[in-house]
């Protein structure tokens, strides 16, 4: 099954540690994240999937993608703590999205950083992140805009 086919917003990986979960991500990021599109064709080309890039069946670059890394979070933690450190973990993650696709975004990442931040409540920081992707998107107009190949 395409990836293009599955019908959520969001996919979420869930292997044992080793099973590769690290390079299976990093690949389908630098293939459908919009700041990598122009490292397609070293990445890529003469792979299985530059075929079907070829007779148009997918298309790279159509996503901003936000990545989070659990990796470092301390489960043994006590739950304020816990609390604390994963909003600052979450946080950190958007505020990188933001410096990624500042280009894209049509705003400052210190602008947006600063007002869409929301220091200890990391879920209104996400929903704002997610809002403000939503209305860059709808914006675009013109089959020039170089945001109108971006699904989300």
């Amino acid at each position: 099954m395409a990836l293009e086919s599955f019908p959520h917003d969001a996919l979420v990986f869930l292997r044992p540690r080793g099973s590769g979960k690290l390079l299976a991500l990093s690949s389908l990021a630098h293939f459908h994240g919009r700041e990598h599109l122009p490292d397609y064709k070293p990445l890529f080309e003469n792979l299985a999937i530059d075929e079907h890039v070829t007779n148009k069946r997918v298309f790279p670059g159509q996503y901003f993608v936000l990545q989070f890394d659990f990796s470092a979070f301390d489960r043994s933690q006590d739950s304020n703590e816990a609390e604390y450190n994963l909003n600052l973990m979450l946080n950190r993650s958007i505020k990188k999205f933001y410096k990624i696709y500042e280009p894209y975004l049509r705003m400052s990442a210190d602008y947006l950083i600063q007002n869409f931040i929301e220091d200890d409540d990391a879920v209104t920081s996400l929903t704002r992140c997610v809002n403000v992707v939503h209305n860059v998107l709808t914006r675009v107009k013109s089959p020039e805009d170089p945001l109108s190949k971006v699904k989300g």
